[in-house]
């Protein structure tokens, strides 16, 4: 038997990503979607016979593989191949044998894919062996202990093959044909060639001669990209338990996912994640279901399955729902804020607009107004909004501007509280239609200022203020001819307490009035209420308070 060298090279395991577990495939499914050349390992074959299978090789020819159509092992066993017509034999050596060309030498098979394995994309690997513990090695001490056997996975851009080590898989034992599998993802560069070896851990056993331990059968290799693994996911079913952890999602950005200890981890989907590459990734949203790949170099990758339970229990514990005080006030616009959420249902909602929305307006008062909120998991929860009706809030200086005006001569203006029901006299009554109804009119001649005190439907009380200025006018003509029409000298918007003086033409004081309003109009006459004649006469108003003095004439026409 040829035989071949290479030295180990430790590399670092890509965490799986994914769980999907193979129990057969097709050859066509193998031609148009396998990476690898020749899976089945189909090739001459001879028992003992030294030969490579079809489109596969090695970099030296230190040791070569065996290829069987079938092998009879040392306890008369009939070994067949897991698939077609040819299965690889690998001898196992220990690496501290003192043969040349040197230590750890043991047998592989390497090629050039079918395409390169590509940077950042993931990859299914899977590989159908069986144990054969012809040759094994005992330990010395102990001849009940035999030393762990591994397959490896390697790739390279070479026919060697070594430069990253993808797969070290456990332990193996099973004695019949087993599937093992894993999925990989590459970092850093893009890979053209894989080697699958043997290996095996001797720490303890001393230098020997050939040391074998057991043999490796192999068979049926494969490497699908994710379009493979998708296009036939319907074909494939678990071939070996998996842990499944339920967890609860809290909802609040703390819910955290918790793998077994390895050296590499990768989630899938990454979606909602924190992070994806680490033991113990945080969630920040719902996603139902997670895979966990755990690598290590000592094991093949193992698969880890959590499943995301949504309980809308455990999202809202509290039975008593949150509540927000408001303070209603019927003359603001006022609106309830729930959460957010995907639907409302608001109870009483007899005083609310557009109760579809999580805020509408209160346009009436209720004490208590309820509200369930579904929110983006479709979960209930309740909050409630207690409306606090106070006399304070509703007017908080107990007074309102109502009216600001000003109106010109001869002119009436309706007075229109902005709400209630009037609960005493106005105040002044002079110059209004009406001392106690609610709506009077008001005709001053002067400037004004009338309050009310009203009663709302709240049995709140609050003052209403009506200013008026009235627009101040002097006439400048009069016609005392019984027509009431200009009879008088009427001046609106004259302030209380101004005195009136009229003159002649030649200087004369003809009439006088201190103070000059409604009771002492001029009419014409003098002083002793003798008529006097058509004429222009002069008259002077002052109001030394308001600093008022004005100087002008009026025709007196008969």
């Amino acid at each position: 038997m040829k035989r071949k060298q290479r030295n180990r090279v430790l590399g670092f395991c890509i965490a799986c990503t994914f769980f999907l577990i193979f129990t057969g495939y097709n050859t066509q499914a193998q031609y148009n979607y396998n990476f690898i050349v020749n899976g089945s390992l189909n090739g001459d074959t001879g028992r003992g016979a030294a030969h490579f299978p079809i489109d596969w090789g090695a970099c030296d020819s230190y040791s070569s593989p065996d290829m069987y159509s079938v092998y009879i092992s040392t306890t008369n066993e009939y070994i067949y191949p897991y698939r077609d017509t040819t299965f690889l034999f690998l001898r196992t050596r220990s690496k501290y044998h003192t043969n040349a060309p040197g230590p750890y030498t043991y047998e592989y098979i390497t090629q050039k894919l079918r395409r390169p394995l590509k940077k950042d994309t993931t990859y299914m690997f899977g590989i159908n062996y069986c144990f054969n513990a012809h040759m094994i090695v005992q330990d010395t001490k102990n001849p009940n202990i035999a030393y762990p056997v591994r397959i490896e996975l390697w790739v390279g851009h070479d026919s060697c093959a070594h430069d990253k080590l993808l797969m070290q898989t456990e332990p193996l034992t099973a004695t019949v044909w087993s599937l093992k599998k894993c999925t990989f993802t590459l970092t850093d560069t893009s890979y053209e060639y894989i080697r699958i070896a043997t290996a095996w851990d001797s720490m303890n056993i001393g230098p020997t001669h050939e040391s074998y331990n057991g043999m490796i059968l192999i068979d049926s290799l494969f490497i699908y990209d994710s379009i493979g693994i998708i296009h036939y996911f319907t074909d494939f079913l678990p071939a070996e338990p998996i842990k499944t952890t339920n967890v609860n999602f809290l909802g609040d950005g703390k819910t955290t996912l918790s793998a077994s200890p390895g050296t590499a981890y990768s989630w899938l989907p990454e979606e909602n994640l924190r992070e994806y590459n680490v033991q113990y990734p945080v969630m920040t949203g719902f996603t139902p279901h997670y895979y966990v790949a755990i690598s290590s170099l000592s094991n093949c990758s193992t698969i880890e399955d959590f499943n995301i339970i949504l309980d809308c229990d455990i999202l809202y514990p509290q039975k008593v729902p949150d509540t927000t005080v408001i303070y209603f006030n019927p003359h603001k616009r006022i609106f309830l804020k729930a959460s957010d959420g995907q639907k409302y249902s608001w109870n009483p909602n007899t005083h609310l607009l557009d109760t579809t929305t999580c805020c509408p307006q209160l346009t009436g008062y209720d004490s208590l107004i309820n509200v369930t909120v579904w929110d983006k998991y479709l979960c209930p929860f309740n909050e409630e909004f207690k409306i606090e009706l106070n006399c304070d809030t509703i007017v908080p200086n107990k007074s309102i501007l109502t009216i600001d005006t000003i109106v010109g001569e001869q002119a009436g203006i309706k007075l229109i509280p902005s709400y209630g029901e009037v609960d005493s006299i106005w105040n002044p009554t002079k110059w209004l239609s009406c001392s106690s109804c609610r709506e009077p009119i008001a005709s001053p001649d002067n400037s004004i200022i009338y309050k009310v005190r009203l009663k709302d439907e709240y049995n709140c009380f609050h003052q209403e203020i009506f200013k008026i200025d009235v627009e101040f006018f002097i006439p400048n003509v009069i016609t005392p001819n019984g027509d009431n029409k200009n009879d008088r000298f009427k001046i609106t918007g004259l302030p209380e307490n101004t005195t009136l003086k009229i003159y002649s033409k030649s200087g004369v004081l003809v009439y006088s009035a201190n103070p000059y309003n409604d009771s002492n109009l001029w009419e014409g006459t003098d002083n002793d209420g003798k008529p006097l004649e058509s004429n222009n006469y002069w008259y002077i108003l002052e109001n030394k308070e308001k600093k008022l003095l004005v100087k002008g004439f009026v025709f007196l026409l008969r």
